[in-house]
């Protein structure tokens, strides 16, 4: 206790109450600016045509600033950047800011005019964002060989009830030597009864062992190298019946079969993971990838192949 006396004296003397009370010290808050932000997910965009709009976000890069400590404004875009996308296949393409989407796309899409990238196999991709007066924010991926895919086949109504129904997918791919990554979705295409259609989704669950964590989402660590058929269950609601009573069928099922650099696969396996553990108190914190130098965020480069099965 006399210890304690004696330093509450000492502080008294060499420091005022006001001093000591109210004393600041100067923060840099420049360390605590946000960050650039990268989000360029692209696929090759020689489709004829895309009806799932989950992969429309993969036509472009987004470019923002995320938010500092002490901003609680909205990510703000930035659009006076230069975006370049380069390959070692000899691509060499300028993505430019468009106001309608807020994505930089490649080519000229103010004018109509948009750049097709094919991704090829064994390329090493790069994305360089220059933004006036910071430094270069960039980053790298790399595809792997692709896997073949050899045939579908549809199984219509493997499994029904009332509501629902089972459809069974059989996708013989051949997959090469060496680590590759996968991803699947399915939509089913019926008819609106004006001429046009409406597309809803399958949601994948697996027939085998092979992919219990995520039937969408797999390596071929279970099939490397070798002529495999893929069995998953594709899960849709039953629409309605015809005038008939009968239940209204799809006209086709559309099977998108991604091949993915490491980085995208790494990427939707972090959000993945940090989805799940969302409101659960046991779950380990999981950080969402991100492979972009002088920023966050993310840069992959995937394949998308589309196939049309025609129910009939």
């Amino acid at each position: 206790m006399k210890k304690l006396l004696i330093l509450l004296a000492i502080i008294t003397i060499t420091t005022s109450c006001e001093d000591f009370f109210s004393a600041t010290k100067e923060i840099d808050l420049g360390e605590f600016d946000g960050q650039v932000t990268v989000v360029g997910r692209l696929v090759n965009t020689d489709l004829e045509t895309v009806e799932d709009l989950n992969t429309l976000s993969n036509l472009g890069v987004l470019v923002s600033r995320s938010r500092s400590v002490v901003d609680t404004s909205n990510f703000p875009l930035l659009k006076n950047a230069d975006v370049r996308l380069t390959g070692s296949d000899g691509l060499d393409v300028s993505l430019n800011y468009n106001d309608q989407t807020g994505y930089y796309l490649p080519g000229e899409p103010s004018t109509g005019e948009f750049e097709r990238i094919v991704v090829k196999e064994n390329t090493t991709y790069l994305l360089v964002v220059d933004i006036p007066g910071e430094d270069r924010v960039e980053a790298k991926c790399e595809t792997k060989t692709f896997g073949n895919i050899k045939n579908i086949n549809v199984i219509k109504e493997d499994i029904k009830d009332n509501s629902s129904v089972l459809d069974r997918l059989q996708i013989e791919v051949d997959d090469p030597a060496g680590e590759n990554f996968y991803y699947l979705s399915v939509l089913y295409e019926f008819p609106d009864g004006r001429g046009n259609s409406y597309y809803n989704t399958g949601y994948l669950y697996s027939v085998n062992s092979l992919f219990d964590d995520s039937p969408e989402l797999f390596t071929d660590e279970l099939f490397d190298g070798k002529n495999e058929v893929l069995e998953f269950w594709s899960e849709r609601y039953l629409n309605g019946v015809n005038q008939q009573g009968e239940s209204i069928q799809p006209d086709n099922v559309i099977v998108f079969v991604w091949s993915l650099s490491k980085e995208e696969y790494e990427f939707r396996r972090s959000v993945e993971a940090n989805y799940n553990a969302q409101d659960n108190p046991f779950a380990e914190p999981s950080i969402v990838f991100s492979n972009i130098e002088n920023g966050v965020g993310v840069f992959s480069m995937s394949r998308i192949e589309r196939f049309v099965i025609p129910w009939e």
